[in-house]
């Protein structure tokens, strides 16, 4: 009984805390967008997210870039894609994760012939193995687990962060699953 009042104690705590610092305005809710933007230069690929109903606009990015970033930063924000996530229903999402396996699988074609690449499945989960040209330490791995809230995105997705750790660190880096099931794409 103990235990359980303290529990009620403390969830007490942290809503109070959540709902103070919502009446300060410390917490915000952003914005929902209506339209994305893209460079002029993705309108064919994009072609899917316009058929399923996600408004697109081809041109320099609408959102202004984040205050602190560098001159250079500010001038590749210009171009980079607004990705509509979270996406609403089976159909949108579909829409999305074909865009993105476009990319990937276009970087996991550019950067498989320099390094070693090789799937494992480890009690399930379909790792992938990625071995840097100049290993300097065999007996240490890095394991990389994507984002992507089990809805988006592959073990691919990344590829270029994870084989510059492996480049610098000179280690074996496993790239994960977060789930079980993997699509076939997964199989890369």
């Amino acid at each position: 009984m103990v235990i359980f009042q303290k529990t009620w104690i403390s969830l007490g705590f942290f809503v109070a805390v959540a709902i103070s610092a919502a009446a300060q305005g410390q917490i915000e809710t952003p914005p929902k967008r209506q339209a994305f933007t893209f460079p002029a230069e993705m309108q064919a690929l994009t072609k899917g997210l316009a058929d399923v109903g996600i408004d697109i606009i081809y041109g320099p990015n609408s959102v202004p870039a984040p205050e602190g970033i560098s001159e250079e930063a500010k001038k590749a924000w210009v171009n980079l894609p607004q990705l509509p996530l979270p996406v609403e229903g089976p159909i949108k999402l579909a829409a999305i994760r074909a865009l993105s396996t476009l990319g990937e699988d276009a970087v996991f074609d550019k950067f498989k012939t320099a390094f070693s690449m090789e799937d494992r499945e480890i009690n399930g989960i379909t790792t992938l193995w990625i071995t840097p040209p100049e290993l300097k330490h065999k007996n240490k791995v890095m394991i990389f687990v994507h984002g992507g809230a089990w809805v988006v995105n592959s073990r691919k997705t990344q590829l270029p962060l994870q084989m510059a750790v492996a480049s610098s660190l000179g280690v074996k880096v496993v790239s994960c699953l977060l789930y079980t099931s993997p699509s076939p794409r997964d199989r890369g």
